[in-house]
């Protein structure tokens, strides 16, 4: 998992990224690493203006039905999911004249979904460039579009988000007994609520200390 040092260091540079590729993964990461499968099968219809969230598709596993995913939008990821609509319509045009199809995870305008390999490629790209700026620990290396997923879930444990509401999150290891027929909470609330978290890490400055000088003591 990355430090928060180099989550933060990645955040900046996906933020300054060019267009579809730093709007793709802005989303990314302000969903909570979602699968990448997933969000790229996404289109108009799985998204809620009103309720403000994307409806994902978990066919991972066994299921015989992929699995209801709802997620939380932020503010920040729905601007994002505007931005990958790059292409300027003709002059005078209605701007959603620019949109050539319904997927919204996407660098081709709505025509198709953003495919992994895309996806991937452009975080190994913004991956060594950290390390050449120095911002990874050279000891670690470089990471891979993976490692981002395993880095939310361990920068929330530590924020204080509970394994349930990570689980959740990311849609994962639900396949239980208890969370198939007894558990019929969304947790939407609380789904918001570790985004929000998340977005507050990767924005907030780091700290700085100040060295305190000790007080003379009294003889």
């Amino acid at each position: 998992a990355l430090s928060v040092a180099e989550l933060r260091a990645y955040w900046q540079r996906i933020t300054a990224l060019a267009k579809p590729w730093g709007p793709l993964l802005r989303v990314h990461l302000l969903t909570g690493g979602q699968r990448v499968e997933q969000l790229s099968r996404a289109t108009l219809a799985d998204l809620d203006a009103d309720a403000r969230t994307i409806t994902l598709w978990d066919s991972k596993g066994r299921r015989k039905e992929p699995r209801r995913h709802v997620v939380p939008l932020l503010p920040e990821a729905e601007t994002a999911l505007a931005e990958m609509i790059h292409a300027k319509p003709r002059e005078g045009a209605d701007p959603i004249a620019a949109r050539v199809g319904p997927f919204v995870f996407t660098a081709s305008n709505g025509e198709v979904g953003a495919s992994y390999h895309g996806c991937a490629a452009a975080v190994r790209e913004v991956a060594a460039e950290m390390l050449k700026a120095g911002e990874l620990d050279n000891g670690k290396g470089s990471f891979t579009i993976g490692d981002l997923r395993r880095t939310v879930e361990t920068r929330l444990a530590a924020l204080g988000i509970s394994m349930d509401v990570r689980a959740q999150l990311q849609s994962h290891g639900l396949g239980g007994l208890q969370a198939r027929h007894y558990n019929r909470h969304d947790y939407a609330d609380e789904k918001r609520h570790a985004l929000e978290k998340l977005r507050d890490l990767l924005t907030s400055k780091p700290a700085t200390v100040s060295a305190l000088r000790g007080r003379k003591r009294a003889r």
